[in-house]
């Protein structure tokens, strides 16, 4: 009898170790569902899911593993990004028809559909608490609206359209550029301009608060980078390591780390201690339009080949 539950034992580990040998081995898992350029890609940590959204005017639901749970269509057209709101169980797409739409998880319900723009928007960026949510659209206006009641909380004729947008995570600031070589800060409640940055290369193209809103990352068109002290608004470091756009940047959750994403087919990693550059990636195919960093420490993207990556293990980048 004790053969037999050995011999049990052992086929039952033997089938383990085949199933998740590849996992195991594996630097990454592939979410290839996608009909179109990935978008944007966040971490749903509290679900263990990964949501994505895509050209091909689908987002998608996965597991932290890589299976596909649920795919949405939105009747938005392509979509162009999307943010998590995890406290209040949703995430919100943006889209080329210039709708905002709110869904609920897990089930992927259509809570509510906010007509920002009337064109394609360009950009959205969502406070820290869930409750407002700022957009930018080819008409030229930056939108921020109130996502319990969709009413429009304010708005602001830019010179240009503008992909760079970043909302602080403790105050009612908006970060964005619409003009070459400068970034502006804006106040949702005065709407008045508090703070306009200079000294860049090119045009400001994508922006980040960290978690506590101290530092400011912003990247350009050219793939310079600049952290700035949000205290003292003096620029802390400033990064040389892109060749082309800057598309996406996102902090670590303890702000020791930022990533970035490039349109020269790269990922980057960043300490913002001394300004030093930890690693690249570089098996793109395309250029890396989004990233997510989650709790666990795996690093999610997507981009213009139609699929995105859960990277299992971020820290064996090349340097």
């Amino acid at each position: 009898m004790r053969r037999v539950i050995a011999v049990v034992a052992i086929v039952i580990c033997v089938e383990l170790v085949a199933w998740n040998l590849p996992t195991w081995l594996a630097d990454f898992i592939s979410l290839s569902e996608h009909g179109g350029a990935v978008s944007g890609i966040v971490s749903l940590d509290q679900l263990s899911m990964i949501a994505t959204a895509s050209r091909d005017g689908k987002w998608r639901l996965f597991s932290n593993k890589g299976k596909l749970i649920r795919e949405t269509p939105s009747n938005q057209g392509g979509l162009s990004s999307i943010v998590a709101d995890e406290a209040n169980h949703r995430v919100i797409t943006s889209s080329d028809d210039g709708t905002l739409c709110i869904w609920g998880l897990p089930r992927a319900v259509e809570q509510r559909t906010i007509e920002a723009h009337p064109t394609a928007i360009q950009a959205i960026s969502m406070d820290a608490n869930g409750r407002q949510i700022a957009s930018v659209g080819y008409d030229q206006f930056l939108r921020v609206w109130d996502l319990e009641t969709g009413a429009k909380v304010s708005e602001k004729k830019l010179k240009r359209a503008a992909n760079c947008l970043a909302m602080h995570p403790q105050t009612t600031w908006v970060m964005y550029s619409d003009s070459e070589n400068e970034g502006i800060l804006w106040s949702i409640k005065s709407k008045i301009e508090s703070k306009r940055l200079s000294g860049f290369k090119s045009q400001p193209s994508a922006a980040c608060f960290n978690p506590e809103g101290t530092l400011l990352a912003i990247g350009e068109e050219r793939g310079g980078l600049t952290i700035w002290d949000t205290a003292t608004w003096n620029r802390k470091y400033q990064y040389f390591g892109h060749t082309e756009r800057i598309n996406q940047i996102v902090f670590s959750k303890d702000s020791a780390t930022f990533w970035t994403a490039s349109s020269d087919k790269t990922i980057r990693r960043w300490n913002q201690t001394d300004g030093s550059s930890v690693g690249v990636l570089d098996r793109h195919r395309g250029p890396a339009l989004c990233i997510d960093e989650s709790l666990d420490g795996k690093l999610l993207s997507g981009g213009a080949w139609k699929n995105a990556v859960i990277w299992l293990r971020p820290d064996n980048l090349s340097h």
